[in-house]
């Protein structure tokens, strides 16, 4: 996916964590609006929200931490 025009992979490690890199393995972007970019595919392609994320992999990999929703009772 192209955020800012730069181009990354948004996947899933486990049923909590997703993960947005670059794909030449550059650093993500800092810049709060690229971040924030980056947070809202992950919450898309996660159907979940977001509750924490930081940088991993010497700052080449952002991770997020997701609460997605349990069945409805």
């Amino acid at each position: 996916m192209l955020i800012g025009g730069e181009g990354y992979i948004v996947e899933q490690l486990t049923a909590g964590t997703w993960t947005a890199t670059a794909v030449d393995n550059r650093q993500p972007a800092v810049q709060p609006a690229t971040r924030s970019a980056l947070l809202d595919a992950i919450e898309a392609a996660s159907g979940c929200k977001v509750s924490d994320s930081d940088y991993s992999q010497g700052g080449q990999q952002l991770d997020a931490q997701v609460n997605c929703p349990g069945p409805a009772n």
